[in-house]
């Protein structure tokens, strides 16, 4: 009798040890999911903009890509994931309306949830005169430049289109001082009405929005995206200065490795698919001849075609750029006539996923122009 009394102790003790330690499991995971729903939501426009705030939030954010690169952020139709990830989230990086034109309903509805790179560094904008061939009021052939958009053959973005992993997760060299970054923020509360900027295209030009395609200019992304941060989330401001400090350095190291390999070679000349590289030659030893599409990607003129062909003739351009966004019929025809290689160079970066690290995509970029000035 009492045998069977201490084997019922025993069970009940047993039972009660598995209880206390299931209720400790739902409480942990309560307390998991409690801190993961009060963490800040951030949403990026754009992939190299998502690592940037990636790499510099870490764990105390929870960061989301609203345009994986196979999507335009010109022209695009949103899913209703995408538009969940706008209207969830505390704060959304971007750089303009007149960039991510498929955002810009969304940035009037909520103004105050958007970062504008365009606007905190309107003083460091870049205004190009418009060219012969580079307006399209029709934008013919624009579809045409984009057949292979959704398809990128070989490419799965299944995956990526679902953020499953992000989800999950997600001017100057002057002496690389930080001295900058409380004026960034200055900067973007000067204008935070997002107001408009008289002169986006005044006079026949144009501002240069393709500010994340410099580290130069991407340090100073950095810092307003610390900043920004820092704001909402005092608690972890220290973590997002290390985090910052880190990114600094890989792009300094970035900005060295481009520079002494361009030192190496000569001429730096090559044909761009558009103008996004203009920051990069504006930044370093770098020239492009001439552009396949305008700025609003529109298809070449006849004309603008046999000016391309006799300026890489003129020039000893080594390369045609393709990017994977961009449809490939037309590039290839061209690079056929002026008897070039076409090399790959992807800004947006198709191949970004959560794990990508800043050093990651500037290494890509890198590896581009040496090989397209291998030739």
């Amino acid at each position: 009798m009492i045998k069977e009394f201490h084997k019922v102790l025993i069970k009940s003790a047993c039972i009660g040890s598995a209880f206390t330690a299931l209720v400790s499991m739902q409480s942990a995971t309560a307390l998991a999911e409690g801190a993961h729903t009060h963490s800040l939501k951030v949403a990026s426009s754009i992939a190299p903009i998502s690592v940037l705030v990636q790499q510099i939030g870490g764990d105390a954010i929870d960061s989301h890509l609203i345009l994986p690169a196979n999507q335009s952020a010109h022209h695009t139709n949103l899913r209703p994931s995408q538009t969940r990830i706008i209207a969830e989230s505390d704060v959304i990086f971007a750089i303009d309306p007149l960039v991510e034109g498929g955002l810009a309903k969304f940035m009037s509805e909520a103004p105050e949830k958007w970062v504008l790179f365009s606007h905190a560094m309107a003083d460091h904008l870049t205004r190009r005169e418009e060219e012969d061939g580079d307006h399209h009021d029709d934008h013919e052939g624009h579809d045409d430049q984009h057949d292979d958009h959704d398809d990128h053959e070989g490419h799965d973005h299944e995956g990526h289109d679902d953020h499953d992993g992000h989800d999950d997760h997600h001017d100057d060299h002057e002496g690389h001082e930080h001295e900058g970054h409380d004026d960034h923020h200055d900067e973007h509360d000067d204008h935070k009405g997002h107001d408009d900027h008289s002169g986006h295209a005044a006079h026949g030009g144009f501002y240069d929005y393709h500010l994340f395609f410099s580290p130069v200019k991407m340090r100073q992304m950095a810092a307003i995206i610390t900043q920004e941060l820092s704001v909402r989330l005092p608690d972890h401001a220290a973590l997002f200065q290390a985090n910052y400090d880190g990114v600094i350095t890989m792009l300094d190291t970035a900005s060295a490795t481009l520079s002494a390999k361009l030192a190496a070679t000569t001429p730096n000349h090559f044909i761009a698919m558009h103008d996004i590289t203009l920051y990069l030659e504006q930044d370093f030893d770098l020239e492009a001849v001439g552009f396949v599409l305008g700025h609003d990607h529109g298809k070449p003129s006849a004309k603008k075609l046999r000016a391309l062909q006799e300026a890489a003739k003129e020039t000893g351009a080594k390369c045609v750029f393709y990017e994977p966004q961009i449809g490939k019929r037309l590039i290839s025809q061209l690079a056929a006539d002026m008897d070039l290689p076409i090399v790959t160079l992807d800004p947006i970066g198709i191949y970004i996923d959560e794990e990508t690290t800043i050093d990651a995509y500037w290494r890509n970029v890198t590896a581009s122009f040496e090989s397209c000035f291998a030739h």
